[in-house]
């Protein structure tokens, strides 16, 4: 087996890809080790598929292990950390309301060096999207996990995002009064200034509620100005909703995502790392080609 110099991200177990359809006894032992320790409470409960694709789909399986570790490396000096990662998921299993993802992408995460507040912080931004239905799949199987997680408890190791990344609840407001459900002509111009800085448009449904229901538009948006919590850098937001946008194939989202991660200081690479790992779970060439017609400009356009 072939040693790589170059660091090991948190999901390389050692795999031998030249010899890609079956895994050795040990490559079973250790990929089935590393889910006991990262996705699970000691047991595979909540991950029967790595088992089953073990056995039944092996060479199908070492792929998706290899692709897993091959998005995250670095170009041109540029990475994101573990973390990112684990947290694109949990905020898109959330969204998709599957409880044994969120759960086990929680446990992943403070394996991995997040603190109970960092998790909240990504559970609250998933709630604009996953509604009662993916809260009550948090709800599901993580509710003690989180009960027995003291919320002061000091990390297990210490996460390191990228240079300037930073919690900046601040970037997602508007300037609107956050404590008065009115909404004024002045606020509406505000917020359409927000959306022209952050996501390169106005989108067309600011003027539309705001016409039709400027109350229930207000409330709305404060909702979301208030959903960034202080613990979470800002760059992630956008990131996490491009990954998801991305699995989802919404391709406007996409497109007002990375504009919103560039403002805030995410690099090509971030944006490109966080496109494919949304991708994972949709990549026929047809629906990669829809990605790429949508966003492609924005990327090659982007000089570092």
């Amino acid at each position: 087996m072939a040693v790589s110099s170059e660091k090991r991200n948190f999901a390389d177990t050692g795999l031998d890809f030249s010899v890609a359809d079956r895994f050795t006894p040990e490559e079973k032992a250790k990929l089935l080790d590393w889910y006991r320790d990262t996705h699970g409470k000691g047991g595979l409960d909540l991950v029967p598929f790595a088992p089953f694709l073990i056995e039944n789909l092996p060479s199908a399986f070492k792929l998706s292990r290899q692709h897993l570790i091959t998005v995250p490396k670095p170009r041109d000096g540029v990475s994101l950390p573990d973390m990112a990662t684990i947290l694109f998921y949990l905020h898109t299993y959330t969204a998709m309301a599957n409880p044994k993802g969120i759960l086990y992408e929680i446990i992943n995460a403070r394996e991995a060096g997040a603190s109970k507040a960092l998790v909240l912080d990504v559970l609250s931004y998933a709630y604009l999207t996953a509604g009662p239905r993916g809260m009550s799949a948090a709800a599901e199987l993580s509710t003690d996990y989180l009960r027995q997680w003291p919320k002061n408890a000091k990390a297990k190791k210490a996460v390191k995002w990228p240079k300037g990344w930073t919690p900046n609840a601040k970037a997602f407001r508007s300037g609107i009064n956050l404590n008065s459900s009115e909404l004024t002509p002045d606020e509406i111009r505000k917020i359409s200034a927000w959306h022209q800085r952050m996501h390169g448009v106005v989108p067309r449904h600011v003027e539309l509620f705001a016409g039709l229901h400027p109350e229930a538009y207000k409330v709305q948006r404060i909702r979301y100005e208030k959903s960034i919590g202080n613990t979470m850098p800002a760059q992630l937001a956008p990131l996490m909703t491009l990954h998801l946008a991305a699995h989802y194939q919404w391709t406007g989202v996409m497109r007002q995502a990375i504009h919103q991660a560039r403002v805030l200081g995410a690099r090509r690479h971030h944006v490109v790392h966080t496109l494919l790992m949304g991708l994972r779970q949709s990549i026929d060439p047809m629906v990669m080609e829809v990605v790429a017609s949508e966003v492609g400009d924005l990327l090659a356009g982007w000089e570092e």
